[in-house]
């Protein structure tokens, strides 16, 4: 098993989760409020609070990627036990001239809005294979004007903190 290429796919999933990829997910992820999201990397399914949920576009993009990666570096799909993701969300407003993040996302969102959305993301990924567990945590906080709408390309991802921590480890048998 290529085992830094897991470690790496950990990582970046993370980092996927909080990219440009998301803008298409973040009015969903406003609806849903505060709490924590998990998406399963092999399946796309994903739930908020234990419970299902409609398949999110950042979803779909993290399936897409995970399989094509372990697809790219012959990596059977079948060895690996568990792939997933899990995303405490915390949302709150703030004032326009209080913005903590260097660059806000300003997608099409409503530039007379006196308030923006603010969430802090606390991103845990586990990729794990019959002999080893790949995990990886980030914390980013992001903030965006109300009315922000998917976007067909990236938008701008500079946040203003983030903390990144990876770690392999092995499973006891």
């Amino acid at each position: 098993m290529r085992k830094k290429r897991l470690q790496c796919m950990a990582e970046t999933v993370c980092q996927m989760f909080c990219g440009w990829r998301l803008t298409g997910s973040k009015p969903m992820l406003v609806e849903l409020g505060s709490g924590t999201i998990r998406i399963d990397m092999l399946t796309g399914r994903c739930t908020f609070h234990n419970k299902p949920t409609p398949l999110l576009p950042i979803a779909s993009e993290l399936l897409i990627w995970t399989r094509q990666e372990l697809i790219s570096r012959d990596i059977p799909i079948s060895k690996i036990l568990f792939a997933r993701l899990a995303a405490k969300l915390s949302f709150s407003q703030v004032r326009w001239n209080l913005r903590t993040t260097e660059i806000l996302w300003a997608d099409n969102g409503d530039p007379g809005s006196t308030s923006m959305h603010q969430c802090t993301f606390d991103c845990e990924s586990e990729i794990a294979t019959d002999a080893d567990v790949y995990h990886s945590t980030l914390r980013e906080v992001q903030e965006w004007l109300p009315g922000v709408r998917p976007s067909p390309g990236p938008a701008f991802s500079v946040p203003g903190y983030r903390n990144i921590e990876s770690r392999a480890y092995k499973l006891g048998r």
